[in-house]
């Protein structure tokens, strides 16, 4: 999938039940790419595509220590 059609889906996903919320599932639908990219782009250790960042365990993680209001 391309980083377009994440955003479709997301989009779709999101908007019927809350608008408000669209940054959040954008953001969140191209995070595990874009943290591959960055990764890459600042390291010398190369990560392979559909790697690390894309398990589930990382974003469960985040969701679970994030701060909380």
């Amino acid at each position: 999938m391309t980083w377009k059609s994440h955003i479709a889906i997301a989009t779709a996903c999101v908007v019927p039940f809350n608008a408000l919320m669209l940054p959040v599932a954008v953001a969140g639908s191209v995070a595990p790419d874009l943290a591959e990219y960055v990764i890459n782009f600042f390291t010398k250790k190369k990560i392979k595509h559909r790697g690390v960042t894309h398990y589930l365990f990382i974003p469960i993680l985040i969701i679970a220590f994030g701060k909380r209001s």
